[in-house]
């Protein structure tokens, strides 16, 4: 009797959130391990509109910026014209469920609006840092 396989393969376009997420994960791992030969990286990336999730197991000696490895994955990727919801370099600041500030790290602390109020909230005990240590792009 011949042996029956079920083949199934899935196929996105250019741009498709999978593909964004496996090049972010994929970014990750090359990152550190060309830091450290020996990480042991175990990550998923998630997207959704204008936000990624990192999430997973990662041991690894390299001291790495994630945040700056998304921006530069999706900046690589070409998400960069002002009129995309999901954006490299812009911030999202939602308020129950509605988009209520929307710019550049700098821009939003120049406005000192919720976004301002939140990273001083968050450098507070810490110190002063250039950039917030988790955003929404």
């Amino acid at each position: 009797m011949p042996r029956r396989y079920i083949f199934s393969s899935e196929s996105v376009g250019e741009g498709h959130p999978d593909k964004v997420c496996d090049t972010i994960s994929d970014t990750v791992l090359d990152a550190c391990l060309a830091h450290d030969r020996h990480s042991r990286v175990a990550c998923e990336t998630y997207a959704k509109s204008n936000i990624v999730i990192v999430g997973g197991e990662i041991t690894t000696k390299a001291k790495l910026d994630y945040v700056q490895i998304v921006r530069d994955t999706v900046r690589e990727i070409g998400y960069v014209n002002d009129d995309d919801v999901f954006h490299a370099d812009k911030i999202f600041v939602l308020e129950r469920g509605r988009i209520v500030e929307s710019g550049r790290h700098q821009e939003l602390v120049d406005l000192k609006g919720l976004y301002y109020a939140m990273w001083r909230q968050q450098i507070g005990e810490r110190g002063w840092r250039s950039t917030p240590a988790a955003v929404h792009t």
